[in-house]
């Protein structure tokens, strides 16, 4: 894939994360960490970069609140286009008036609709989200594009573009903001001052990680679990978790990453677990023999990942593990608090780095 032809230029502008958190030259004497959040699309690692912000930041500023209103309700626009989709692809007909013209009205949607909470966008998406058949198409999401959240906010239409509506913490770490352009969050443990910084995971994003991987401490690599059953959004035949494979091998198997630590984190541990019940893990990997037990199969994935690791030549790091769900407050503060036990804290001892 050639993702890590580094780039000399250290002029690279990263969008600061968090108002309060930006350090000073005055704590130069502190020791600084900078690690580089890596994964393919819809892993979550922006999730971790809110997570992290909610730990060790001053959380949600209103103006991003704020912000998450539109983003919130864009995604529900979204979700119902992409669920509506799947009536053309899996070539179901709705024949009753009412319905069809809120396909219609939903389909012709723009980004700026959002900003509207006018007297049919309400219905129309409550009615779609309810319709039966919607509801049938919704449990084939694997099959088609749908956000994870939305059930979680398409169930909630009515809060969601109420007028005094204002995002939650989880509705917030639950949106989906595709990450186009790359982001920091600085925050200190302990003596030390931590850098995340997180680029695109996108095919055409990754491009752009060469010029990111200068002076990096450390890399926490992001998978989710939960995709071992979808393909990728920008190549609809290549299944998402061969293509993390894939790249978490290229990851470990670069040469600017060759004395650096790595720490893997499978994510969404929480819709895996739920996927297990309808989808069988060997339609994949048809070398997996072992049952829908969840700790089975985790452990099934982790050794895969490890397989990954050791693919180039002389590739016999250590791997960092963790399993989790980046869109849960508690676990994220199993990540990233100042506690001794904390996953974070744990891994960058391991690796000598604290």
């Amino acid at each position: 894939m050639g993702l890590f032809t580094c780039s000399k230029n250290k002029n690279k502008k990263a969008v600061n994360f968090g108002q309060n958190n930006i350090i000073t030259e005055q704590q130069e004497p502190f020791k600084r960490l900078r690690i580089l959040l890596l994964g393919t699309g819809d892993s979550g690692k922006s999730t971790i970069i809110k997570q992290a912000s909610l730990i060790h930041g001053s959380g949600f500023t209103n103006e991003e609140r704020t912000f998450y209103i539109q983003k919130i309700r864009l995604n529900c626009i979204e979700f119902s286009q992409e669920l509506l989709k799947g009536l053309e692809q899996f070539n179901i007909k709705i024949e009753d008036k009412q319905t069809q013209e809120y396909i219609n009205f939903i389909d012709n949607l723009t980004d700026e609709d959002a900003k509207s909470t006018t007297n049919i966008l309400i219905p129309a998406l409550k009615h779609i989200w309810e319709h039966e058949e919607i509801k049938n198409i919704f449990k084939r999401k694997n099959e088609i594009r749908v956000g994870d959240s939305a059930e979680y906010f398409l169930s909630q239409i009515d809060r969601v573009f109420d007028d005094e509506f204002i995002p939650t913490n989880e509705d917030i770490l639950r949106s989906r903001t595709e990450t186009t352009t790359v982001s920091e969050f600085n925050f200190s443990i302990g003596s030390s001052f931590v850098s995340l910084i997180d680029v695109g995971g996108r095919r055409s994003e990754r491009r752009k990680w060469g010029n990111y991987c200068q002076d990096i401490n450390a890399v926490l690599f992001v998978s989710s679990l939960s995709e071992f059953d979808q393909n990728l959004y920008e190549h609809s035949k290549q299944n998402r978790i061969s293509e993390s494979l894939a790249v978490f091998g290229e990851v470990c198997g670069a040469k600017m990453f060759q004395n650096t630590p790595i720490i893997l984190f499978l994510n969404k541990k929480d819709l895996f677990l739920s996927k297990l019940q309808t989808s069988d893990l060997s339609i994949v990997f048809p070398e997996y023999t072992g049952s829908t037990d969840p700790s089975e199969a985790i452990e099934f994935i982790k050794n895969k990942f490890i397989q990954a690791s050791k693919s180039q030549k002389n590739q016999q790091r250590e791997i960092f593990i963790h399993v989790a769900s980046a869109t849960d407050i508690s676990l994220g503060k199993e990540v990233f608090s100042d506690s001794e036990n904390s996953i974070l804290i744990t891994s960058l001892k391991k690796s000598g780095l604290l």
